[in-house]
């Protein structure tokens, strides 16, 4: 399984539990865990959980590149087009390395008609995993909804990412 948790206000937290057949959607402000089968959780994510080797051992074909970020030079890599299983080729992935741990800190994922930056502020990786690691952090008794991956993008209503 995986499990992704923003921290930002407005953020969300995303597990995909391929044991459990399960995609879950927690959504603090909304105060609401929306719920699909597995099969339903988006493709790359699946491609993922089911099959990380293919993942790691990607043709990325890095290129060195320099970037701004937050008014900052940072040192990172342009991967080619396609390269983590993105059906657009005209998307560009940059990505940029925390010097103290050597893991992901800065990622940008652009189109020709949008960029999304993300930030990486701290990483929670297990030795080994326990069914625990897959639990959302919503308060018992939390609001449930089904969810339909489509509209994923359509909640955001200012078009914007967390």
């Amino acid at each position: 399984g995986l499990r992704f948790r923003s921290n930002e206000r407005g953020g969300q937290e995303i597990v995909i539990d391929r044991e459990k057949e399960s995609f879950l959607l927690y959504s603090p402000s909304e105060r609401t865990v929306y719920r699909a089968p597995y099969a339903k959780a988006p493709a790359r994510l699946r491609r993922l959980v089911a099959e990380p080797e293919q993942f790691l051992r990607a043709r990325l074909d890095a290129r060195a590149e320099r970037r701004n970020v937050h008014g900052r030079p940072r040192d990172g890599y342009r991967l080619r087009g396609g390269s983590l299983g993105d059906s657009l080729p005209e998307v560009s992935i940059w990505m940029s390395r925390d010097t103290a741990t050597g893991l992901p800190h800065w990622v940008s994922v652009a189109s020709p008609t949008d960029t999304i930056w993300i930030e990486f502020r701290n990483w929670g990786l297990t030795r080994s995993p326990r069914p625990a690691d897959l639990t959302l952090s919503a308060p018992r008794g939390t609001r449930e909804a089904p969810l339909d991956p489509r509209e994923l993008l359509e909640r955001g209503g200012s078009g914007e990412s967390r």
